[in-house]
Parts: C-alpha cells; structure tokens; sequence
C-alpha cells in the first residue's frame, strides 16, 4: 500500500506534537527563555537589539522577556557608557548553569529522537527535510509573487 501525503503528514504532524510535549522544560519558563539562553551562551555581551534579532523575536517581545529573565537572576543588563540607548546582556552566574543544563537536557533529547539512526539513515532523513523545507520556501515565494498580480 502506498502512503499518501496526507498521511506522511499526519505522521509528521505527530512527532512534531510529541517533539513539542516531551521537549518542555521540566522547570519554570516561558516562551522565548530556552532560545535566549542559548543565544547569550554563545554571544557573551550582546545588545539587547541584537540579540532580538538573532533570535527573532520582536523587540518588545524581547524587553518582556529579559525583565523576567532579569527577575530570576538569569541575566543582567547594563546601558552602554558611550551610547546611552544602547543595552547590553549577559548571564549571570545563575544563567550559565540553567544554560548548561538546558543544553545537557537538549542533548539527551536528540538522543531520544536520532539514536536509532545510522550515520546513513541521518544523513538521508536531513536531506529529506531540507529537500522538504525547500519546496516550502520556493512555493510561498511563488504564491507571494502570484498575489501582486
């Protein structure tokens, strides 16, 4: 029997669901924390303008999320000395902790969903994925075109 596409698709729709659930963090968060954490694990003195870029999020949306960031001791900002509308981010001790077990966490996780992959089967499953986001990207730009016609 073949599979039809909407069955790949309900199929991926469900491992996405599971991905999402067995994912969350265990402890208190909220969306955007996990993302942020990252990014400033990696980028040690960012300005918070940047950082929103990075992670694609909306500057206000970013403002809210490092005022609570801030309330629990993951972060602290400091107002640049030479352009005052400029503030930068970094972890607090506290903050590099929760980012490491974050990552710890995340690398058990991929574990979980790849460790019963060959190298090979890796390989052929991200190819597919990019082959698919690809096909996206190119009909959304083809439909975005049609649209101002």
């Amino acid at each position: 029997m073949a599979i039809s596409d909407e069955m790949l698709f309900g199929h991926m729709f469900l491992v996405g669901m599971d991905i999402r659930m067995a994912s969350k963090p265990k402890q208190r968060g909220f969306h955007g924390q996990g993302r942020v954490l990252f990014l400033l694990s990696k980028h040690e003195n960012i300005s918070q303008r940047e950082l929103a870029n990075l992670a694609q999020i909306k500057p206000g949306s970013m403002t809210e999320i490092l005022a609570r960031m801030e309330r629990d001791d993951l972060i602290k900002r400091k107002r640049d000395e030479n352009d005052k509308r400029v503030i930068h981010v970094q972890l607090t001790k506290t903050g590099v902790e929760l980012a490491k077990e974050n990552h710890q966490r995340h690398e058990r996780f991929c574990n979980i969903l790849f460790g019963t992959l060959s190298p090979e089967e890796k390989e052929e499953f991200n190819r597919l994925l990019l082959k698919i986001d690809q096909n996206i990207k190119t009909q959304l730009t083809k439909e975005g075109e049609n649209c101002h016609d």
